[in-house]
């Protein structure tokens, strides 16, 4: 349990007993006229368990149940309200037993029930002072004066009630805020993961593809070779600006870029591509993920095919921009991976769509359509 919550809960507990203590003391040591013959202690004795079945339904109404026996603690809050003071001659006895049944009557049943129950109390309270004022011989006009005030006798129970009300809230609202503090954390780190997914894949499968060839060409045709080198030095450094730019959830990507990169580096894996590309000017959200397309496309192909041959175009089509990869080497995965997941979740978040599968002949193809004003939605 937290500070705040402590707080929250010694709020209400502090105000259940001042509810209680009040009658109580007023009971035991009267400010008016003769001192009572009884002893002290009777009352402070009941007042304490009238506090203690009050407080023990407060802790269990902020908890949003009931305790278990409750209906017999409620009625034996309605017995130590109405009969100790009619019993020893308690005057101001009759608002501290009475207030407990009434609030714990709130707590405990139905909301017609409850305020029934408060209302009685308020009758009953009522009732009781405009007798005892009737048989002291005071005047009308005291005697209405002393019936108004003890009709206000509602309102101790209704805001003591209130004030379990406010702190389940209070408890469920926390819950809440941690509840969404951990979504958030759980998004952010699948996001990362995504990014980190999507932007190192194809960096590091081009970085094999160019370690393989600087390889082969070192001993034949060094000058080539060390040009391979030079690339997959560049690569590292743009992997590594990649790296510190997820941190920053800024990791944009070029459609263009993406898709000369996408040309050489299957050039380089020895895949002919035919290429359709049209691109009209579109927001940035929709060509982001047309290119994050491309990337995951491309790596995928790379990594998990036998492709000899490739057909990537970006086209409009029924008002959508459309990309497609199709390639002639489908591996055996069923192109159900985090990456096109991925893919699917960005394509999603800008109303459109992303869809891969094989195709009959050992081919295997990527659709990604976005619309033309697509933009991230939250």
């Amino acid at each position: 349990m937290t500070l705040s919550t402590l707080r929250t809960h010694w709020s209400l507990l502090t105000l259940a007993v001042v509810e209680v203590a009040v009658p109580v003391v007023y009971t035991a040591y009267p400010v008016a006229g003769e001192p009572y013959e009884q002893d002290w202690a009777l009352p402070v004795g009941l007042g304490l368990l009238v506090g203690t079945l009050l407080v023990r339904h407060c802790l269990a109404a902020a908890a949003g149940r009931r305790p278990a026996g409750w209906a017999w603690t409620l009625a034996a809050l309605a017995v130590l309200g109405a009969v100790p003071g009619p019993l020893w001659g308690w005057e101001n006895w009759y608002a501290s037993g009475v207030w407990a049944f009434a609030a714990v009557a709130l707590m405990v049943l139905p909301r017609g029930a409850g305020i029934g129950c408060l209302a009685a109390s308020g009758a009953f309270i009522t009732g009781a002072t405009i007798v005892l004022a009737t048989g002291d011989g005071l005047p009308p006009g005291v005697i209405a004066l002393w019936a108004l005030y003890s009709l206000a006798g509602v309102v101790p129970p209704a805001v003591l009630y209130g004030a379990v009300v406010l702190t389940r809230m209070l408890d469920e609202l926390r819950a809440t805020r941690v509840e969404l503090a951990e979504a958030a954390v759980g998004r952010e780190r699948l996001r990362v993961a995504r990014d980190v997914h999507d932007l190192l894949g194809q960096s590091l499968s081009a970085v094999s593809l160019k370690g393989d060839l600087a390889l082969r060409l070192l001993t034949r045709d060094p000058p080539a070779a060390r040009v391979e080198i030079e690339g997959i030095t560049t690569l590292a450094r743009d992997a590594l600006h990649g790296m510190s730019a997820i941190t920053r959830d800024d990791c944009p990507v070029s459609l263009a870029t993406e898709l000369d990169g996408a040309v050489v580096l299957l050039g380089a894996a020895g895949v002919a591509v035919r290429s359709d590309v049209r691109l009209p000017d579109r927001p940035p959200a929709a060509q982001q993920v047309l290119a994050w397309g491309v990337r995951e496309g491309v790596t995928n192909l790379i990594r998990h095919s036998d492709a000899r041959s490739a057909t990537l175009s970006v086209t409009p089509a029924h008002g959508r921009m459309r990309l497609e990869l199709v390639n002639d080497g489908a591996g055996r995965g069923d192109g159900r991976g985090s990456g096109l997941a991925g893919i699917a979740e960005r394509a999603t978040a800008v109303g459109g769509s992303a869809t891969a599968g094989r195709l009959p002949g050992g081919r295997f193809r990527l659709v990604v359509e976005v619309p033309h004003g697509g933009e991230e939605r939250e």
